[in-house]
Parts: structure tokens; C-alpha cells; sequence
């Protein structure tokens, strides 16, 4: 009996020590929406469907049912809403950041998201990633321009951009691109001049659930 209890106990611990440190995106949108876009756990995802057990009943006639929606009136598999940036997305330069790969922004599909507060030494104050929390590093998003019509272009997590802010409200909404994504996108001759597009749409690609692998963390 000793020996079960101890066993219960150890189990426990170890469950708790191993459990997933979460970055500070992950933990504002968990606060403010009670959810989380993409999020590979069923429980934690915006729009997921949770499998109710059935109940065997007497066959019956019953009435045709209405898709269920959720509270803000959209289908449980629906795209209920996605990151919207609020700032001016820049191009970034071939280098290599946070995520241990080099790119070459001219030739791989890329994206800088916010690497939240600090000098990157506490893995807490990691916005979607830092130097020491690099969870969500080579997970793929997809980004698009606004419109009914625009093409989403899928790219890969490469680097932490700090943006210049420590206010999730902004850094967790922002994205910076290689110029591969900037080309995919049809910059424009005036966004390439400038170096930066504006109010770009973007996630992680796990909005169905099917991918949890992308699913951030």
C-alpha cells in the first residue's frame, strides 16, 4: 500500500515538472478569449469540437438538427477569428535568429513573430518564443492579405522579433516576413520601396485541429 501511495505520489510530481511552460501569447489569449487559435490541445483550442458521449436510445423520428455554434456565432470548425496585424510588417534579412536554421530570405518562406519582454533569458517573458523557449520555432503559419479572395502563403517560424514593444496587447499580433513571403504576396513596387506591407492576416496552421504539430504553444 506503502509503495502504490509513494508511486501515485512520484507520478504526480513528475507530470507537474514536465508540464508545458507556456509562452506569454499563449497565456493573453488563454486570459482574453478563453482559448487559443490553433492550439493542438482539443480543450484549449478556439472553435474545437469536444466528442460527447452517446446515449442509445429507442429508435425514434427525430428532427433535423442545426449545425451547433459556439458563442460567437460561428461553426465549432469555423474560423472564428485570426491574428490581424496592427503594425507595419517588415522584410528581414538572411541571417539566422532564435530558431537554429539560417535562411535565405530571398529563396525560403519565413516569418519573425514576437519574442516578447526582456533580453530573452527567461523563458516566462517569451512572447510566442525567445532564446531560451524556442517551442514554437519551425512551426508553420500561414499569412494572407485581407479579402474574401486572398491566397494564404504557408511559412515557416525562423526568428523572434521584438518589435519594439513588451505589450502582448501589440507583439502577439505582429509578424515580419522573408522576402520570399513578401514576393508570394505580391508586394507591391511602393510596400518593396518601403520595406514593409500593412495589415496582413496570419496563424498557425492547426486551425482544424488536424496538425497539431503546428499548434503553439
Amino acid at each position: 500500500m506503502l509503495i502504490t501511495k509513494v508511486t501515485i505520489v512520484l507520478a504526480f510530481c513528475l507530470s507537474t515538472a514536465i508540464a508545458t511552460n507556456h509562452t506569454m501569447c499563449y497565456r493573453y489569449f488563454k486570459l482574453k478569449d478563453k482559448c487559443i487559435q490553433s492550439a493542438a490541445d482539443d480543450r484549449h483550442r478556439c472553435g474545437a469540437r469536444v466528442t460527447n458521449v452517446k446515449i442509445f436510445k429507442s429508435p425514434q423520428k427525430t428532427k433535423s438538427k442545426k449545425p451547433q455554434k459556439n458563442s460567437k456565432g460561428k461553426k465549432p470548425n469555423g474560423l472564428a477569428r485570426r491574428y490581424t496585424t496592427t503594425e507595419k510588417s517588415d522584410f528581414i534579412p538572411t541571417g539566422k535568429g532564435i530558431c537554429p536554421q539560417t535562411y535565405d530570405t530571398d529563396n525560403f518562406d519565413g516569418v519573425c513573430i514576437w519574442s516578447g519582454m526582456g533580453d530573452g533569458s527567461v523563458q516566462t517573458s517569451a512572447g510566442w518564443l525567445n532564446g531560451v523557449k524556442t517551442s514554437n520555432c519551425n512551426k508553420t503559419v500561414y499569412v494572407q492579405r485581407p479579402g474574401p479572395n486572398a491566397k494564404p502563403v504557408y511559412a515557416r517560424v525562423v526568428d523572434g522579433c521584438g518589435f519594439n514593444t513588451e505589450n502582448s496587447r501589440i507583439g502577439c499580433f505582429q509578424i515580419y516576413l522573408t522576402k520570399s513571403v513578401f514576393t508570394k504576396l505580391n508586394a507591391t513596387p511602393e510596400e518593396w520601396a518601403n520595406g514593409h506591407m500593412d495589415k496582413l492576416i496570419w496563424n498557425f496552421a492547426n486551425e482544424d485541429g488536424q496538425s497539431p504539430s503546428n499548434g503553439p504553444v
